[in-house]
């Protein structure tokens, strides 16, 4: 199981019960924030080109929702990549087109993972995707 699907299980699981406020020791908080805001492939050649745009993507979700960012972090470490789309106006996600270790082995099997855990945040997705030009 991977981290996304681990991050979506625990959403499934608490279901439309309201999120409690955290309960954390000093610092706690902030260690969660940096660890799921920090690009996970940072340090790997082949993933540096999106880098930046993925740290920015992680901090814009986390504001927006946690769970959510954990759950964009299991799919930058499962090799996704964020490319400006065909038309030259905006970004959108992408496969990666080569499987990678631990992560996705073809576009079939990303294709199965965004419609089980992105598409119900389609549009707060495309929202913070608008977002990485400002």
């Amino acid at each position: 199981m991977g981290f996304a699907d681990m991050a979506a299980q625990q959403i499934a699981i608490m279901g439309d019960v309201p999120t409690p406020p955290p309960i954390a020791f000093p610092g706690e908080e902030v260690h969660l924030r940096s660890m799921l805001t920090r690009d996970p492939l940072a340090d790997l050649t082949t993933y540096r080109a999106d880098t930046i745009l993925w740290t920015r993507l992680l901090s814009l979700a986390y504001d927006v929702d946690p769970f959510f960012a954990a759950t964009l972090h299991g799919f930058r470490c499962c090799g996704t990549r964020i490319v400006r789309r065909a038309d030259g106006r905006g970004w959108r996600m992408w496969w990666g087109g080569a499987p990678v270790d631990g992560g996705w082995q073809s576009e079939a099997d990303y294709e199965a993972a965004k419609a089980k855990w992105l598409v119900s945040n389609g549009e707060v997705l495309i929202g913070l995707l608008a977002r990485l030009d400002g």
